[in-house]
């Protein structure tokens, strides 16, 4: 979208905009059961690397295994928090807290969390999202991996 877009009122959500929000902002809350899993295996992960402390071989493969969930699990995290914002803009944006684009990203901006640039229309706010959502799930996937890999190494 340009200036003149948004001065002619293209900026204001239309109806179905407004559903899609609600859509968005609801499929990542529904996505928090993940997020609930990266905290389990990074704690899985620290209790793990406790007992592998414990009998002073850190430095294994299981150790570095365990370590690398550890690190998955604090991408994971920020991940997990970058989504809950996106979610609340979304429902912002839906219930009209937030009335256009143009709101949205002078708030970003001034907070210093969005450069000033061109609007951003609905479609590729959406698009962004849903690539922070596959990461996250791929940070996830990855942590159990790491885990499942690491509880081989320990009962070979």
């Amino acid at each position: 979208m340009n200036a003149s877009h948004v001065a002619a009122g293209v900026d204001v959500l239309s109806g179905e905009q407004r559903a899609l929000c609600v859509t968005m902002a609801a499929w990542l809350r529904a996505q928090r059961h993940v997020a609930s899993l990266g905290i389990v295996f990074t704690a899985v992960a620290l209790l793990g690397l406790t007992a592998v402390a414990s009998t002073g071989r850190l430095v294994t493969t299981c150790g570095l295994a365990l370590t690398a969930v550890v690190l998955l699990g604090l991408a994971e995290r920020v991940l997990a928090l970058r989504l809950d914002f996106d979610a609340r803009l979304f429902d912002a944006l839906a219930d009209g807290r937030l009335p256009t684009f143009t709101a949205l990203d002078a708030a970003l901006s001034g907070l210093g969390l969005r450069p000033a640039g061109p609007l951003r229309a609905l479609p590729d706010r959406i698009k962004g999202t849903q690539r922070l959502l596959r990461l996250h799930w791929l940070m996830t996937l990855l942590q159990l991996l790491g885990l499942a890999g690491a509880l081989l190494l320990l009962v070979t």
